[in-house]
């Protein structure tokens, strides 16, 4: 405690009665009335203190948040492009699927064939021998 409250505490005990207050001359209530003064003016200069820190605190604040806001903008837009990057790949995965499967088909139709030629050729092969057979002596 103040000595500021403590004189005021001290001086508002000893005259409770208003009659006591009246008594009293200018130099005795002034000797009262100045350390409520002085403790209303620390109470004036504290609220104004108090009153900075909480502006400057509230600007931190606005600060945090306009940050988060934009961090949150950010976050969004870069989850939009992902969202199209992961479409895009998806779709890419599907059409080279597509293609394999076009390419595989290819590859054993090309097989086929060429096991088929591949008979033609041998039974040409087997032909044109025993054609050479036949022509023999």
């Amino acid at each position: 405690m103040s000595f500021h409250s403590l004189s005021i505490t001290y001086n508002y005990n000893i005259f409770q009665d208003v009659d006591d207050l009246q008594s009293l001359d200018a130099e005795a209530l002034l000797e009262i009335v100045r350390p409520l003064q002085a403790y209303a003016r620390d109470l004036v200069s504290e609220r104004e203190k108090d009153r900075e820190a909480l502006q400057r605190y509230q600007e931190a604040l606005q600060m945090h948040q306009d940050r988060i806001h934009k961090l949150e903008d950010e976050v969004e837009d870069k989850t939009t492009m992902l969202d199209i990057v992961t479409d895009e790949v998806e779709r890419l995965e599907v059409e080279a699927q597509k293609h394999r499967d076009e390419d595989y088909g290819a590859i054993v139709s090309g097989m086929e064939c060429s096991n088929k030629r591949a008979a033609c050729v041998g039974l040409m092969k087997d032909e044109i021998f025993a054609l050479l057979d036949y022509t023999k002596p």
